[in-house]
């Protein structure tokens, strides 16, 4: 017998979406003689030659197969004819019997087999149930007689054809924008808060609903909190560091070998021990090299669980080796009752640590930031925590100075995790900048001043237009040379071999950082002399806390931005569930690269043009109010500026109050108007189709309010009922549709009015809110309940269609797998491996499917080693990848058994070229705490999706 043969597949036990579901299904290696009332799912293999008998009833046998072996099938008569190899199958209260020692599955005369029109998971041709039996033969040798056609005779369904509700969309160009920034890039993890607040002088230690941890300040140089690992609670004082996303401590056998390139001093003090160094002549071949710090203990904790990989951590003051493992972790007091735990952490046991790291106050560092600086791609504690459900995406960093000489550890702040420290910061002057990427806490600076009291004027130092990390890890303030020698020239500070710059400790200064918001206007982050001296011991010289970097490098804003401000930080990112979602959660809103498509709301209908989004799962779109804009409440402009319908609105307790003092009704007015994203005479939805409740005859009022979070801000306004229909027709006679009066930027210029989500689960958060396909399907008004998307991978329109109610057989071919989603409410799959020629990655990797996104995104180290066999370059600077317009690959996943390469063709955009010639590769360093890959149009315009609400996804090749 030949080994077992596999066609990739959806599993048979949910396979089964017909009106007839089965139940109990038994797998084919399960069968016994003589057994009745059997359900099985099956692939039909082979056919052999029909025959005829006597009183004129056809018959056959078929061998079929499931994942567990196969078996000859007996049909009679109608099934004969239109079942054929290739088909998948599920027999109703079949039976077996024994032949010459041959057992087969039959249909009798109360059996049902149903023709799915699926591809099953896989199959197996081992072990085959229809083999000849010896043991068999000899148990029913009275029973050898054929199975005759009137016991035999089974009812065949064959399934028709559904009805498909088809939706031809439109590509709104051009898939990517080179002539404006992309606000919208890979990064969901997109806003930075940094409030102005004074430095407290008090600190105190709380733990409620948001989880506070204490810092302990040595100098104002090492911040260091505690955390707690294992069943016994072994306590350690960590870096709690944002400029990584690593998490290791000692371990207990903390020896380290003297390697030979310990021999010379530079090297000795990143990669190794401080032990190793000569002493008459020699070297140690192994020495300590943990010193006096605490030690991991794994035999001490009931919970710990070892892992055979190792890591090696380098940051810009040494190294850390060791190998992993997996522990629960405490912030906080674990005694009480309101620390967070984070169960089954992964975290480093170090094994050898580097001379600088011995000679601090920490026992190892814990990572606060994406899991994209991990090394192994290892998600931190925090992000852990998040995924969880444990904590809101949002811990807040609060630092203060220490008093003068404490080197046992003052107390120094604290940081706040899932809220912000209410205590100690305060939120009158907020100022939010995007981050560039998910990977550091990065953002851009503008320009540096610089101002001494004996100045008259400031001025302008460094170059303009720099990134700049937020790190609490880092003690200075980390910029370019060209600043440093600036300020060490106006504050006539000396500076020692080492760059260290030291100054008088009367000197008084400020730096300020220039930074523009989230809605593009200019603040400033001022940092003053109280948080840049640094008092030394036994000396009234003070260190001033900035150190220098060759040009071109990225700044680091250290601890002295925190003891001016406290940053919150906040980690977001698209398609939450419902019942999880909080204010500040984003869903990301591509400009330039969304597929849209025509729906009518009401009766009479109202058009719209919606783009269609994977992820989301409402119908928002413009409420005619939104024309109402923030001038409309100046009376006389309202009615030479505003329509009717603004200015007849009945006056609230604000309109009265502002009616009766004009000078507030206008200055509050004009500051409306400035902050708004409407001109001063167009609100933003001007040229949008715009839904009237008065217009339509089937309109319910629904007063709640509802937001979207996007990058470039919100989509928000009441919610309301009405009919929707897609296409021709799906309709579906009362649905809950957002009425939007808010939008988020670039809506504006964007081509379509409002969107039409197509996840399984709404996303506003209301207990009887349903998503509209949601709803279609529990309705009943689906032939069959899935959604296919085929998108045109020409340039010619149509640009796709989305066919609700079945599979798009003219677009698309036969399913080539099922994939289970990985959750109740999105459209994620798990995917295996990827590869370029033979370079390879291999994981559980959470993929998500998007169509207004015009990459592969995915983990930047995988992404940098799948470039390198195309011959393709990363532009670190643009955060792009470049590649010879004219190469020839593929990019290769696999996400069952089967593989599916995507052409070069639909990776290279040959529109966006660099200054070398080489066009834009579509590949985005993509960062996500809910997926680690995202597939946008690349993969959508090779292959046919198939979402089915059963919880699969199908994938084919398109025609």
């Amino acid at each position: 017998m030949n080994d077992p043969q596999v066609i990739e597949a959806h599993p048979p036990r949910t396979l089964m979406t017909v009106e007839t579901p089965l139940r109990n299904i038994t797998l084919i290696a399960e069968l016994k003689p003589g057994v009745k009332n059997l359900n099985c799912t099956f692939i039909i293999l082979e056919k052999a030659q029909s025959r005829t008998a006597a009183n004129g009833h056809t018959h056959c046998s078929f061998k079929v197969s499931d994942e567990s072996g196969c078996i000859n099938l007996t049909l009679w008569d109608e099934a004969v004819h239109y079942l054929q190899p290739g088909d998948v199958c599920s027999l109703k209260c079949g039976s077996t019997s024994v032949y010459k020692g041959v057992m087969s599955l039959n249909c009798g005369k109360n059996s049902e087999i149903l023709k799915t029109g699926r591809i099953i998971h896989h199959m197996n041709l081992t072990p085959d149930m229809s083999a000849f039996s010896e043991e068999y033969e000899r148990m029913y040798s009275n029973n050898n007689k054929s199975m005759d056609e009137n016991d035999c005779n089974c009812y065949a369904n064959v399934i028709k054809k559904p009805k498909l509700f088809k939706i031809p969309l439109t590509r709104v160009k051009d898939d990517i924008s080179r002539n404006k920034p992309n606000y919208f890039n890979e990064s969901l993890y997109d806003i930075k808060k940094i409030h102005d607040v004074s430095i407290a002088s008090m600190f105190e230690m709380r733990l409620n609903s948001e989880k506070h941890q204490r810092f302990k300040n040595y100098l104002d140089v090492e911040y260091v909190g505690n955390i707690y690992l294992g069943s016994n609670k072994q306590r350690f004082q960590v870096v709690l560091d944002t400029g990584s996303s690593d998490f290791w401590v000692p371990n207990e056998n903390c020896t380290a070998r003297c390697h030979r390139f310990c021999q010379n001093e530079v090297f000795r003090r990143y990669f190794c021990a401080s032990q190793c160094s000569f002493s008459n002549g020699k070297m140690p071949e192994e020495v300590e090299s943990c010193g006096d710090k605490k030690r991991f203990i794994t035999g001490n904790s009931e919970t710990f669980e070892s892992m055979s990989q190792y890591f090696s951590v380098l940051y810009g003051t040494g190294s850390a080796q060791g190998q992993l493992g997996t522990d629960d972790v405490w912030f906080g007091n674990p005694n009480d009752d309101n620390s967070l735990r984070v169960n089954k952490v992964t975290f480093g046991r170090a094994f050898l640590m580097a001379e600088f790291f011995e000679n601090t106050y920490l026992d190892g560092i814990l990572g606060l930031g994406f899991t994209s600086l991990s090394g192994g791609q290892i998600d931190p504690p925090f992000v852990k925590a998040y995924k969880d459900g444990l904590v809101s995406p949002i811990f807040t960093v609060w630092m203060k100075m220490s008093p003068v000489n404490d080197r046992r550890g003052a107390d120094g702040g604290q940081i706040t995790y899932g809220g912000i420290d209410e205590d100690h910061c305060e939120n009158s002057n907020l100022i939010e900048v995007e981050l560039e990427n998910a990977g550091y806490w990065q953002f851009v600076v503008e320009k540096i001043v610089l101002r001494h009291k004996q100045d008259t004027k400031d001025r302008e130092i460094g170059p303009k237009e720099f990134s700049a990390i937020s790190d609490t890890g880092t003690s200075y303030l980390v910029v370019d040379n060209s600043i440093v020698k600036e300020i060490a020239e106006v504050l006539h500070a000396s500076v020692d071999r080492y760059g260290t710059l030291t100054a008088d400790c009367t000197e008084q200064f400020s730096l300020k950082f220039h930074v523009k918001n989230s809605n593009g206007y200019d603040r400033v982050l001022e940092l003053t002399h109280e948080h840049l001296l640094v008092k030394r011991t036994m000396s009234s010289s003070c260190i001033v806390a900035v150190a220098g970097q060759d040009g071109d490098g990225v700044a680091i804003l250290g601890t002295p931005l925190m003891r001016a401000y406290y940053v919150v930080k906040v980690e977001l990112t698209k398609s939450l569930p419902s019942n999880v979602r909080k204010s500040g959660e984003t869903l990301d809103l591509l400009e330039g690269n969304d597929y849209v498509g025509n729906i009518t709301i009401g009766d009479p209908p109202q058009n719209f043009t919606v783009a269609f989004d994977i992820n989301l799962g409402n119908v928002w779109v413009p409420d005619i109010e939104c024309e109402c804009t923030a001038k409309c409440k100046i009376p006389f402009m309202c009615k030479s500026l505003c329509k009717t319908h603004c200015c007849t609105k009945k006056a609230s307790v604000t309109d009265v109050r502002v009616a009766i003092d004009d000078k507030f009704l206008f200055e509050n007015a004009i500051d409306n108007i400035r902050r708004s994203k409407d001109s001063f005479l167009d609100p933003v939805c001007k040229d949008k189709h715009k839904y009237d409740s008065t217009l339509s005859g089937t309109y319910g009022t629904d007063d709640r309010y509802w937001e979207i979070n996007y990058i470039g801000g919100k989509a928000s306004g009441k919610l309301a009922q009405d009919s929707l229909s897609v296409g021709r027709s799906l309709r579906l006679p009362h649905t809950t549709i957002g009425l939007a009066t808010e939008f988020p930027e670039e809506y504006k210029e964007s081509r379509y009015d409002g969107v039409y989500g197509l996840a399984r689960q709404t996303t506003v958060a209301y207990h009887n809110v349903e998503s509209p396909m949601f709803q279609a399907v529990r309705l009943g008004l689906l032939d069959e309940n899935m959604i296919s998307l085929w998108l045109n991978s020409k340039e010619s329109e149509p640009a796709g269609y989305i066919a609700f109610g079945g599979v798009d057989n003219e677009h698309c071919s036969l399913i080539s797998e099922f994939e289970p989603t990985v959750d109740d409410y999105s459209w994620k799959m798990e995917m295996k491996k990827i590869r370029v020629d033979s370079v390879a990655a291999e994981n559980d990797w959470k993929t998500e499917l998007d169509l207004s996104y015009p990459y592969v995104g995915g983990p930047r180290n995988i992404l940098e080693m799948l470039s390198k066999p195309i011959g393709a370059t990363y532009d670190a600077f643009k955060d792009t990848y470049y590649v010879s317009c004219n190469a020839e690959f593929n990019v290769v996943l696999t996400f069952n058994q089967q593989e599916y390469p995507i052409s070069s063709q639909l990776l290279i955009v040959k529109e966006i070229t660099n200054k070398d010639g080489l066009c834009l590769l579509a590949f985005k360093n993509y960062y996500s705490v809910h997926s680690d890959w995202r597939l946008g149009s690349p993969f959508l315009k090779q292959y046919c999706v198939v979402l089915d609400f059963s919880g699969q996804i199908g994938i084919a090749l398109t025609y």
